[in-house]
C-alpha cells in the first residue's frame, strides 16, 4: 500500500495464517521507515486475533520487487506507480481487490477512519486472501504460485 502501516501489515499476517509454506512481508510506496500502525487498524485486528503492533513501516525497494514472487497493491494508483518505478516487475503485480468475492479494484484506506470502515476494509482483505488461498491450494500441483495468480486475475 501505501505508507505501509494499516492495509499492507494486515494483509501480510492475514497471509501468514492462511497460507501456509510461503513467506510474506510487506512494503509502501511512499512509506518512511518506521512509522507504527494506527491505533484503529491495530486495535481491529486485535479483535481479529492477529497482531500487528510491531509491525514498523518500510519503503518497497527493487531488490525487495525482485525477491518476491508476487505483489500485490491495494489501488490502481499504486499500480500505476509500480509501472512508473518498477515496470520490470508488473508482470507480477496485482490488485489485490480483484480477488475478493465482489472484485473491486480498489481497497479503501482505513488510516484514522472510524471502526466500521476499519472492518469492511480488513473484511475485504481478509476474504481476497482467503479466495487467493483457496484458488492456490486447488492450482498447487499443476502450476507454480506465479501461473495461478495468472489464471485468475
Amino acid at each position: 500500500c501505501q505508507a505501509n502501516i494499516c492495509r499492507s501489515p494486515f494483509a501480510e499476517v492475514v497471509a501468514r495464517r492462511c497460507i501456509a509454506g510461503c513467506d510474506f512481508s510487506s512494503a509502501g510506496l511512499d512509506a518512511r521507515v518506521g512509522r507504527v500502525v494506527p491505533p484503529n487498524v491495530a486495535g481491529e485486528a486485535r479483535s481479529l486475533g492477529l497482531d500487528i503492533v510491531g509491525h514498523r513501516s518500510l519503503p518497497l525497494t527493487a531488490e525487495i520487487a525482485k525477491n518476491a514472487d508476487a505483489l500485490f497493491v491495494m489501488e490502481v494508483k499504486h499500480y500505476d506507480q509500480m509501472a512508473a518505478r518498477f515496470p520490470q516487475f508488473l508482470h507480477k503485480t496485482f490488485l489485490l481487490g480483484l480477488f475478493a468475492e465482489k472484485p473491486a479494484a480498489e481497497i479503501p484506506d482505513p488510516n484514522f477512519k472510524d471502526a466500521a470502515t476499519t472492518r469492511r476494509v480488513n473484511a475485504q482483505i481478509e476474504e481476497a486472501i482467503q479466495n487467493l488461498a483457496r484458488r492456490a491450494a486447488l492450482e498447487q500441483p499443476k502450476k507454480d504460485a506465479l501461473e495461478v495468480l495468472a489464471s485468475v486475475s
